[in-house]
């Protein structure tokens, strides 16, 4: 079993404890599974059901160059749609330092470390339930 497929297993268990909306749950773990393809950086997933009402999870993670938030950016739209999804609202594509891509029930946001280390959204959000899903820097 490779180390994604094993942080997926995991964390689904996980995931699932939080009750999200079966939609909500099922986009996430496509998300995962997707950001985890392109080797995306430090993945957490954020409960924020309770202050947001367009949102059930915020999904946060980063790359080390505009190509790489751009090839997991398409990843996630693309598996999203390949679901049977509405193909999801996508901001940020042009300057590529922090793709924001609306799915249904999971907002993903795909940055680069300067702009995660700079917004910081894991503390502006840290009253919602994270989880970490256990990638590796």
């Amino acid at each position: 079993m490779a180390q994604w497929e094993r942080i997926i297993n995991r964390n689904k268990i996980e995931v699932a404890n939080l009750s999200l909306p079966e939609q909500s749950q099922q986009v996430l773990d496509i998300v995962t599974h997707a950001v985890g393809e392109k080797l995306g950086k430090n993945p957490v997933a954020i409960d924020v059901r309770e202050r947001m009402p367009y949102a059930d999870v915020f999904f946060i993670t980063s790359a080390d160059s505009d190509r790489q938030i751009l090839a997991i950016a398409d990843e996630v739209i693309d598996q999203v749609h390949e679901a049977g999804f509405a193909r999801p609202r996508v901001e940020g594509r042009e300057e590529a330092s922090w793709v924001l891509i609306e799915c249904p029930g999971v907002v993903v946001h795909v940055m680069s470390e300067d702009q995660r280390a700079f917004y910081n959204l894991e503390k502006l959000w840290a009253d919602g339930k994270a989880i970490d899903l256990g990638v590796q820097a």
